[in-house]
């Protein structure tokens, strides 16, 4: 009789381990990931302060230098500013407040310019990338910014954690 209660005690304990486990290795990746951040915030800010400061101890740069220093400032703005941005949908999604707008989008055509904006970033001028779809062109509903977040990390992803020759390809279907 108590056989059956021992096996389904066993079973509840071993559960109930196991969740422990989750929990912590999330808690563990919670707090790696939040160390990474803050360090990758400060990459961008660097810099930031550092052509600021050029462009505030010197009074005889040219309009030129000053707008190359300013396009410096304000990539660095972006890439910071869109890492802010990445803190907050997780605390967000944290918090079961999910930003979901969607919208009708021309997937092709969203695709091809996404690609585009990758290639033409300096970042990746040396990488292979090639885009080719089976299809002239389809609308679809999404929401814009979190489905271009996702396709950019993952060409990203694949752009820098393969090797340098690497040629990577995005299909639409």
């Amino acid at each position: 009789v108590f056989g059956e209660i021992y096996g389904a005690l066993n079973k509840m304990d071993a559960e109930i381990c196991h969740s422990d486990k989750v929990q912590q290795d999330t808690e563990r990746i919670r707090r790696e990931w939040i160390a990474n951040i803050t360090h990758d915030l400060k990459t961008p800010l660097s810099p930031i302060k550092g052509y600021a400061e050029l462009l505030m101890d010197s009074l005889t740069l040219d309009s030129e230098t000053i707008q190359e220093y300013g396009g410096i400032i304000l990539k660095n703005v972006n890439h910071t500013e869109k890492m802010i941005n990445d803190l907050k949908l997780t605390y967000q999604l944290d918090s079961g407040a999910v930003p979901y707008h969607p919208q009708t989008v021309r997937l092709v055509r969203f695709l091809k310019e996404l690609v585009i904006d990758i290639v033409n970033d300096p970042a990746f001028a040396n990488c292979s990338i090639e885009f080719e779809s089976n299809i002239q062109e389809c609308e679809v509903c999404l929401d814009i910014d979190l489905f271009r977040r996702a396709v950019n990390n993952l060409i990203i992803n694949a752009l820098t954690h393969n090797p340098p020759e690497t040629k990577v390809t995005i299909s639409i279907d």
